[in-house]
C-alpha cells in the first residue's frame, strides 16, 4: 500500500465520499436490533448496518466507509470498537469534551456535532452527528458532506451556525489507528 501524506488523504476521502451522493442515509437505530447501540454491543448486526451496503449510510458509516477504501480496507474490518461517532469522538478526543477550544477546520477532516440529552434533570452534551468537510463557505463556516438521515439521504451542505459543533477529528488522528 502506498502511504500517502495527509493532504492526499483528506482529498481521496472527500473524492470517494463525493461518490455517495444521494444515496440513502439512515438512523443506524432504525435498522439494528432493540437498543444495541445503547449498550454498545458489537455484533455483526449493530456493527454493518450503515456501512454502505444496500446503499444505506448512516453517518459514521459513511465516513468509515470513505476512509477504509482510500487506506486499503473493507469497512466491515474496521475496528469495532470505533464503529460510531461517540466512538470516534472518544478516540480522537481521549474521551473530554471542551466545548471551549477553539478548532481549525480543513477539507478532509471530520466535523462532529454534538446534541444536549438531559439525563436524571441533568444536561449532558453528547457527539451525536459527523460528517467530512468538503470546504469552507462565505460565512467562514464549512460546508459539510454527511449522511443526513433527517432529509433521508447523502447530501453537501453549508452548516449554518457553530452552535452544535462539538469539534474536529483531524483526519491523521484515525489514520494511524486505522492501518
Amino acid at each position: 500500500m502506498v502511504r500517502r501524506n495527509e493532504t492526499e488523504l483528506q482529498h481521496d476521502i472527500i473524492t470517494v465520499a463525493l461518490e455517495q451522493l444521494g444515496q440513502q442515509a439512515i438512523y443506524h437505530q432504525d435498522f439494528v436490533p432493540e437498543g444495541c447501540w445503547r449498550t454498545l454491543e458489537q455484533s455483526p448486526a449493530c456493527m454493518e448496518v450503515g456501512l454502505g451496503q444496500d446503499g444505506m449510510y448512516d453517518c459514521s458509516g459513511l465516513v468509515i466507509s470513505a476512509l477504509s477504501y482510500v487506506i486499503g480496507r473493507k469497512p466491515s474490518e474496521w475496528p469495532p470498537d470505533l464503529r460510531h461517532t461517540r466512538d470516534l469522538w472518544s478516540y480522537a478526543s481521549g474521551g473530554t469534551v471542551d466545548l471551549g477550544t477553539p478548532f481549525e477546520l480543513s477539507s478532509g477532516d471530520l466535523l462532529v456535532m454534538r446534541r444536549r440529552w438531559t439525563i436524571e434533570g441533568k444536561d449532558y452534551w453528547i457527539p451525536a452527528h459527523m460528517g467530512i468537510i468538503t470546504g469552507m463557505h462565505d460565512q467562514g463556516l464549512p460546508v459539510l458532506l454527511e449522511a443526513q438521515a433527517k432529509v433521508g439521504k447523502v447530501i453537501e451542505r453549508p452548516v449554518e451556525t457553530i452552535e452544535n459543533i462539538l469539534g474536529v477529528i483531524k483526519i491523521s488522528e484515525l489514520i494511524e489507528f486505522a492501518r
